[in-house]
């Protein structure tokens, strides 16, 4: 029988927005900054408790190139922090959380050469053999094309009305309230971006003008990726207000469009072998024990020893809402 849903957490996503946020805390003890480790562990105690202590699994990127990058020389090069002290930061920080979320036994994933994106797009396909729903914790925009009967997401609150348990369901987006908030139906999601570009990840544009207007106008001349025949935009010629989009901006067009596709099956040939058996071993194990995590007492004692360590008090405190919450 299946379990009603399970969360899937953009886990370097929700880290890096934490670390912004409390980027001013530090351990004078451990002498790290800790910022991203006390936001982290707020954030998952929130999203848990929101969602009724549902089963949970962490994704994160895995290490290595990737095969956007091996295929795209300028994907994400903005990115590229060499000694960027506050990348720095952060992945320091990042193994710490990780350390914790191994004491909490929360099920995590980090697939060598794999993208997160890539990660959960299989999760999200995959698990619906066990539960009716997945929903994906991220505020990344590029998971709206995984959106479908069975596959929601959740990018945080707008900070108009507080959130919580009982109205977090008007928080989960489904296709309906996509197309309302955002005008393209989560099955055109890639092709609007591969006209509009992401800078996020330095995509760029088909061409300079194109953009939210322009885009939703092509896609209803039946624009339809990819494109194999050069569209006829002579209806348009006034819209287009002296835009010429010629063949080398639709090659373009098409090579974003499989840059920013997102892949959803363990056995497609971009995904290494051994991250493709890693997956599937994860998946066996977390089904023998049904996803249910088990904790002990000395598994507590020794997280709120280590908690100290680095002057979360706070949390040390709430060590048994963490095992309630988590568990």
């Amino acid at each position: 029988m299946k379990k009603p849903f399970i969360l899937l957490i953009d886990a370097n996503n929700l880290a890096f927005a934490q670390y912004h946020t409390h980027k001013e805390l530090r351990s004078e003890t451990a002498n790290v900054n800790t910022g991203l480790i006390h936001g982290m562990f707020t954030g998952l105690l929130r999203i848990a408790d929101l969602f009724n202590h549902a089963p949970m699994i962490l994704v994160w990127d895995g290490d290595g190139k990737k095969w956007r990058q091996k295929q795209c020389s300028f994907y994400k090069q903005q990115r590229n922090h060499g000694e960027d002290p506050v990348y720095a930061d952060c992945h320091e920080q990042m193994q710490i959380v990780r350390q914790f979320v191994q004491l909490l036994r929360i099920p995590e994933l980090r697939l060598s050469g794999v993208e997160a994106d890539d990660t959960i797009g299989i999760l999200s396909s995959e698990l619906q053999a066990d539960f009716k729903e997945v929903i994906i914790r991220s505020a990344d925009k590029d998971f709206f094309q995984l959106v479908g009967e069975n596959v929601k997401i959740f990018r945080g609150g707008s900070g108009n009305e507080p959130i919580n348990s009982k109205n977090i369901r008007d928080y989960v987006l489904g296709s309906a309230q996509i197309c309302h908030v955002y005008g393209v139906h989560p099955l055109r999601w890639v092709d609007y971006k591969s006209l509009v570009g992401d800078p996020s990840d330095n995509i760029p544009s088909i061409k300079r003008g194109i953009g939210d207007v322009k885009a939703k106008m092509l896609l209803n001349l039946g624009v339809k990726f990819p494109v194999k025949k050069i569209p006829n935009l002579e209806g348009v010629r006034k819209e287009l207000r002296g835009i010429e989009i010629e063949a080398s901006d639709w090659e373009q067009a098409n090579s974003n469009y499989e840059i920013l596709q997102i892949i959803k099956s363990a056995s497609d040939s971009r995904i290494p072998q051994e991250a493709q058996e890693s997956l599937q071993g994860f998946l066996a194990k977390q089904r023998k024990v049904n996803f249910v995590r088990n904790f002990s007492s000395i598994d507590m004692w020794t997280l709120v020893r280590e908690l100290r360590k680095f002057d979360l008090h706070d949390l040390a405190m709430r060590g048994l809402d963490l095992i309630k919450i988590f568990h």
